[in-house]
């Protein structure tokens, strides 16, 4: 086995770490709330609270959104690297799906409908919205409290949602499996012609 990591690995490493956060969010029930115990100890109290909120919404939300979004760019890479087609440096998402949608391989459809599915219909595009971003600056948005111009980034629709949050972050997560499935059986099926 090499020691080298191929495309594939990066991408899905940070398509695991994202989904596996969705999962200690679903275990945890993403509560937000404070809790008070009934002893009155307030350095008690704050355990209880950091254990509680520990992977909720409002502690790991950005960091699952980045994760999710460079894992899916790592792969739209990886593909285009394995067909041995040369790639943007850039981080833009719909570019990288153009040139994917360019090869007209029949073999890659399922996965473009995901990714374009992704891109159109994430339950995060009203964080884009709400700061005048599309999805392509994911890299800045996600990553940066301020933009290059110095605009300061609002994180108040991923904040503290509790039920519905979580339900957004589901699909985050149903999307990532509905992905592995499509590239799975999508590089099988290059494999066996090429």
């Amino acid at each position: 086995m090499s020691n080298l990591a191929n495309h594939f690995d990066f991408a899905h490493q940070f398509l695991n770490i994202a989904s596996n956060s969705v999962d200690e969010m679903e275990l945890r029930g993403n509560i937000n709330s404070s809790i008070i115990s009934d002893t009155g100890d307030e350095s008690e109290n704050n355990k209880i609270h950091d254990e509680r909120r520990k992977w909720s919404d409002i502690n790991v939300s950005l960091p699952i959104l980045f994760c999710f979004f460079h894992g899916v760019e790592l792969l739209m890479k990886a593909i285009l690297f394995d067909l041995g087609i040369k790639y943007s440096k850039s981080h833009n998402l719909t570019d990288l799906l153009n040139q994917i949608k360019d090869l007209e391989n029949p073999l890659l459809n399922k996965v473009s409908d995901c990714v374009t599915d992704i891109l159109t219909n994430s339950p995060f595009k009203e964080h884009f919205r709400e700061n005048n971003k599309s999805v392509d600056e994911f890299y800045h948005i996600l990553k940066y409290a301020e933009d290059k111009k110095g605009n300061y980034t609002s994180i108040r629709t991923l904040l503290g949602n509790e039920e519905d949050g979580l339900n957004n972050f589901l699909i985050l997560r149903s999307q990532i499996k509905l992905l592995r499935i499509e590239h799975a059986n999508s590089r099988k099926a290059l494999s066996n012609i090429l």
